[in-house]
């Protein structure tokens, strides 16, 4: 049997520069400045996005969520209102 596939940890790290250079590191800290514009990389806004938007539940299944307690709250409420009859 196969094993899963594990996550890259090579992360996005860029440059200030105006076509800035773009690298990829195994490290969460990176102390590596660019000899072009003298700047320090940073991480790239789009991949520390990707991988908080990733974690996040999607639109639809919120607004689901969502939906499914309004539901369950009106039948509580007509459960109750038919138990006083």
């Amino acid at each position: 049997m196969r094993e899963p596939k594990q996550k890259s940890r090579l992360r996005l790290w860029e440059c200030q520069c105006p076509r800035p250079t773009k690298i990829r590191a195994a490290s969460d800290t990176l102390q590596v400045i660019c000899l072009s514009c003298g700047s320090m990389f940073t991480r790239a806004r789009r991949d520390a996005e990707y991988r908080e938007i990733a974690h996040r539940p999607s639109r639809s299944q919120t607004v689901r969520s969502e939906a499914m307690d309004l539901l369950e709250a009106v039948l509580g409420a007509l459960r109750n209102h038919e138990a006083v009859e």
